[in-house]
């Protein structure tokens, strides 16, 4: 192995978290503003998955959404008044940032993981074998 050629892809958690937290601003109102942070963590918990064809999963959800999305209830910290929001493309779309981190634009990690685990194949071949391959 040649040490130089391993890549670290500074992708956490916390990164999922975030990105949930994000798209769920973007689409549901309900949320109390000081819980969205905890909201998006207990749904990225509880229900999200990666899905091996992303196109067949929005296909899935567009097809029957009364099926596949869920209903997450909280309690407002504040006021004590349920709130109730719906999780829908968040379960999958969440843990794709592993793969495609240029989807969140995560500045450490340009490209996505398989771009990485090309170039970091490529760096390890010219170092095993020289410049002139």
């Amino acid at each position: 192995m040649i040490g130089s050629c391993i890549k670290h892809i500074p992708i956490a958690g916390r990164n999922i978290t975030s990105f949930i937290q994000s798209l769920l601003r973007e689409r549901e109102i309900g949320i109390p503003p000081e819980q969205s942070l905890e909201t998006a963590k207990a749904i990225k918990e509880r229900y999200c998955y990666v899905c091996s064809d992303i196109a067949k999963e929005f296909n899935k959800f567009d097809a029957d959404p009364q099926k596949y999305v869920k209903k997450y209830n909280g309690v407002n910290a504040v006021t004590k008044k349920p709130f109730e929001i719906d999780v829908g493309y968040e379960k999958f779309l969440g843990p794709e940032i592993f793969f495609h981190p240029e989807v969140r634009l995560i500045k450490a990690c340009p490209s996505s993981t398989s771009g990485n685990t090309l170039n970091a194949f490529a760096v390890c071949q010219s170092r095993l074998h020289g410049p002139d391959l």
